[in-house]
């Protein structure tokens, strides 16, 4: 009996805390980037819908990489239209390596994955759904960069507000 009471217990904590460390994502999305190939002229789209502009947010950009990536780093071009169409353009540099050419990001086989503070403790202007775009900078005769598998976007109740600091 005392070992079934015991067992609730530890679930019940577990589970409460699963769920608090949860609470503050609100958007998150991954694109595929079919045979780890990302063409120049391909556009990620990413829509978020943001109910609350009450509390900031921090916006991550998150990367899976393979060993097969040439590059120490990684330029995107961001376009986010806010649901009342304004628009806004970044150029990000993206570190994927240290000098010594150690992946950034933290790996399991051949596989990284970086996540990048895109914008951090920002108030969002409008509640609804936004569009933002995400292209890559980089230049290859190919026409095409190797080794990113996946691009993400997360958007989380910034860490200072929901208790994450």
């Amino acid at each position: 009996m005392k070992t079934k009471i015991l067992f609730l217990i530890v679930a019940s904590i577990s589970i409460l805390g699963f769920s608090c460390c949860e609470r503050g994502i609100i958007y998150e999305s991954y694109h595929k980037l079919e045979e780890a190939q990302w063409h120049q002229d391909s556009t990620l789209l990413f829509s978020p819908h943001i109910e609350s502009i009450t509390d900031p947010v921090d916006i991550d950009i998150r990367i899976r990489n393979s060993n097969n990536y040439m590059y120490s780093n990684l330029w995107l071009f961001v376009k986010t239209e806010t649901p009342s169409g304004k628009i806004y353009k970044d150029t990000v540099e993206v570190p994927m390596a240290d000098h010594k050419g150690k992946w950034l990001g933290k790996g399991l086989g051949d596989t990284f994955e970086l996540n990048y503070p895109y914008k951090l403790n920002r108030q969002l202007p409008d509640t609804g759904v936004y569009k933002i775009e995400v292209t890559q900078g980089m230049r290859s005769e190919q026409g095409y960069i190797e080794g990113i598998r996946d691009i993400g976007l997360r958007i989380d109740l910034t860490r200072y507000t929901s208790g994450k600091e």
